[in-house]
């Protein structure tokens, strides 16, 4: 069983931003794509959890940071791999190489039954924990604690959720808050940022036709942007320098 999926590929037009530099929604896609992948190798993937212990995955958290840049035509190399997981708690690291930079990722998930919404153990679910498990991890710090507060002041726009949003678990995918974080920006301000790291967190879920209120504000150690569902929050995320 191949505990380190890698792949190479290229860095395309459609993943990079006005500066031909790969944008944050991008990473986060290839780290989706990647996991979504290499569970289907370890046999942990949605179809196979659903059917064999009536539960799916739930991303809770993920970051990454940057050093150099990887911009339009770069080669790469992506890889992800497991770190062996606690009780209720799967870590997923992850990495992007090329000649002229590197992004190092993680990603915190759990596991969620399809009848009760309760949070499922490890011993209860099709996932092979005997499976050697790589020790090394990706170079990123722990997660950080998002805990500002946005007042009306710090209102950015409001986004509703439409069906391309949409992912197999029937609500707004992952990735898409990450966009709605960067539309907060112009290209100038976003250019202007310099930010080498960024984490999400993924408070409360998401469907069509949701409205979400998007608030941005400056902080000492970067720009957090929250967003919101009738006064509860959705996603919380920070760019930020390391």
């Amino acid at each position: 069983m191949n505990n380190n999926l890698k792949l190479d590929t290229l860095i395309y037009a459609s993943h990079c931003d006005d500066t031909q530099t790969l944008r944050t929604d991008a990473i986060l896609n290839f780290f989706q794509d990647l996991a979504t992948e290499h569970a289907v190798e370890l046999e942990t993937d949605y179809k196979t959890l659903k059917e064999r212990s009536n539960a799916f995955w739930v991303i809770s958290k993920v970051k990454f940071k940057k050093t150099g840049k990887i911009r339009q035509h770069d080669a790469v190399t992506l890889s992800t791999w497991p770190i062996k997981p606690q009780a209720v708690r799967f870590i997923r690291d992850y990495k992007i190489s090329g000649e002229n930079g590197e992004i190092n990722g993680s990603s915190e998930w759990c596991v969620l039954d399809f009848d009760t919404m309760g949070l499922r153990r490890l011993d209860t679910v099709s996932y092979p924990a005997d499976m050697p498990h790589i020790e090394e991890r990706a170079s990123v710090s722990p997660f950080l604690r998002l805990r500002e507060e946005v007042c009306e002041e710090d209102y950015s726009y409001t986004y509703k959720a439409g069906y391309s949003d949409i992912d197999v678990n029937g609500h707004v995918n992952n990735v898409v808050y990450s966009k709605m974080a960067l539309n907060t920006f112009t290209p100038e301000e976003f250019n202007s940022l310099n930010y080498n790291a960024f984490e999400i967190h993924f408070i409360s879920q998401c469907y069509l036709d949701n409205e979400i209120k998007i608030y941005k504000k400056q902080v000492d150690n970067g720009v957090y942007i929250e967003g919101k569902i009738n006064d509860k929050s959705a996603f919380k995320c920070l760019f930020y320098n390391e």
